[in-house]
């Protein structure tokens, strides 16, 4: 229990005990030291505080009438600094017993003003400086929730300012500042927010010895900020530096660790990333294995099992696309299959509406209006497919529009996102025609001699050979409308264009009827409204 010495009190017990005199203190102070008054009134007021440990009334009576002390007793008063520890321990027993994070505040602010007026060696400085004192306040305040506003940064800068170098509870202070200086980062994207918070990071990392109990959880919060860093400003160097770190988390939560599954996923997604900057094949290697040993710690029912699923088969479409492992396509429809089965009502609805707050929180120039733009551009892109909206595709090409246009984040990073949107349109395009194929299979009748040409042998000498042996086609496949030279429009085949050139010079004498379902296959000319121009009318 804390103790608190006053050294004048009035009757705060309430009748509950018998409160001393001025006089009757003093005059006890003439017979001890060394600081009798110290000694004396420390007794006394744990005494009071044991009569209101039952009635929390009590204590806020007493603590109503420490705060009149303060006042009454102003910087320079002899007093001044017994009125301080009086209030701060006041405020700390009962921050115990309501655990109200004013309190805890408060007397943090307390003790910041109080332990420059006790040199060390002093009565009043071992009262202050015990377990029960500044160190409770200390631990109190880092336990708080996350504040980026600046009061919340205030004080953690006064709870690093009481853990003075050498001090125990120093990491923890400096990783809670970083981590609030960080969270301001991302309400309003000053990039010097984090760059402070990773040179904080990087302190409380250097002031962990092995073995020390939190020190993964500085090495992970530190890497976590240099990935960021590398996601804002591209620098390979610091995502070289969140590898190592997230390697060395990795060594100091072992496999019974309950976040060692996390600490897998966040490497591979730092290995991914240097990957898709780099192209070495070892670093997407690397984080597939990861992802299969992550997800053999989350079984059916875990509540990170969606994750490690759609992060795995992620980095295995990652492969496929970059490699063309064909292999791993497969694998990855599964996975993804698996991971939207275990989500319960997916709301896309809600997912826009979140997106839209948050870019309509952030500034102009805030780097990650670049993401908000990004993410909102794929909801719209998830309520197009469900529900086949040409509005929701046209204000997902807009967010896209308006994630390339930002000048701290966008034309680069879009130029790569472009590129990725080809591959995973291909993907689902895949998906698509193989629904298709099975639906054409079901409604053609079974006596119907029928080809099907798809992959590898897609090409456009197999096409046109399809072509001139058939009476019906159908083709699902991209296409591509020319305006300028519309014989040139072309199906887009697995080697060459099939253009409507080739097919028109082709001898097909048995056609009767073409479904055509590709891109463009009905798309004219403004300046040209002849039906002959599109893929359609020219077969």
């Amino acid at each position: 229990m804390p103790t608190a010495v006053p050294r004048r009190l009035r009757d705060c017990s309430r009748d509950r005990c018998e409160p001393r005199t001025i006089c009757q203190i003093r005059e006890e102070q003439d017979s001890l030291s060394p600081e009798p008054c110290c000694a004396v009134s420390k007794k006394y007021l744990e005494l009071v505080l044991d009569q209101c440990r039952n009635d929390l009334q009590d204590i806020d009576g007493t603590i109503s009438l420490f705060r009149d002390a303060l006042a009454l007793h102003p910087q320079r008063h002899p007093d001044h600094s017994l009125s301080l520890y009086n209030l701060t321990e006041a405020l700390t027993w009962r921050h115990q017993k309501k655990h109200t994070a004013a309190d805890i505040r408060e007397a943090a602010q307390l003790y910041h003003e109080l332990l420059p007026l006790c040199p060390e060696g002093t009565y009043l400085r071992s009262l202050a400086a015990g377990a029960n004192g500044v160190d409770y306040v200390i631990r109190g305040c880092n336990d708080l929730p996350t504040d980026a506003s600046d009061e919340g940064i205030h004080l953690r800068r006064i709870v690093l300012e009481l853990c003075p170098p050498g001090h125990q509870l120093r990491p923890r202070a400096l990783d809670e500042l970083a981590q609030a200086v960080g969270a301001r980062f991302d309400q309003h994207g000053s990039i010097d927010d984090l760059d402070t918070s990773i040179q904080l990071g990087r302190e409380a990392v250097s002031l962990c010895p092995e073995g020390r109990s939190d020190c993964d959880y500085h090495v992970n919060n530190l890497a976590v900020s240099l990935v960021l860093r590398f996601d804002h400003q591209g620098k390979l160097n610091d995502l070289d530096e969140a590898i190592s770190l997230h390697e060395e988390t990795l060594r100091l939560r072992p496999v019974e660790h309950k976040y060692h599954d996390c600490s897998l996923d966040n490497l591979g997604l730092a290995l991914i990333a240097r990957f898709n900057k780099r192209g070495d094949i070892d670093d997407i290697t690397r984080a597939i294995s990861l992802y299969r040993e992550a997800l053999t710690l989350c079984p059916p029912g875990h509540p990170r099992r969606d994750t490690m699923l759609n992060n795995l088969a992620s980095a295995l479409k990652t492969r496929y696309d970059k490699l063309d492992a064909s292999e791993n396509l497969n694998e990855a429809k599964d996975l993804y299959r698996e991971s939207l089965s275990t989500r319960e009502n997916v709301d896309v609805e809600g997912a826009i509406t979140i997106c839209q707050e948050s870019l309509a929180a952030l500034s102009s120039l805030h780097p990650h209006r670049y993401f908000n733009h990004m993410r909102l551009q794929q909801a719209y892109m998830s309520r197009h497919r469900i529900l086949h909206d040409l509005a929701d595709l046209s204000v997902a090409i807009q967010n896209f529009r308006l994630a390339s246009r930002h000048p701290i984040q966008g034309f680069p990073e879009c130029i790569q996102e472009a590129i990725d949107r080809v591959h995973q349109a291909e993907f689902y395009h895949h998906e698509a025609v193989d629904s298709e194929l099975e639906l054409v299979h079901k409604l053609v009748p079974a006596t119907a001699n029928r080809t099907t040409i798809s992959g590898d042998a897609a090409t456009r000498a197999g096409a046109l050979e399809g072509l001139q042996g058939s009476t019906w086609v159908h083709l699902a496949c991209h296409g591509k409308q020319d305006p300028a030279q519309p014989y040139n429009s072309h199906f887009i085949m697995r080697d060459e264009h099939l253009t409507l050139l080739d097919i028109m010079d082709k001898d097909i004498p048995h056609a009767e009827f073409a479904f055509l379902s590709a891109c463009h296959t009905a798309v004219g000319d403004e300046k040209t409204p002849d039906e002959v121009i599109h893929l359609a009318a020219g077969l």
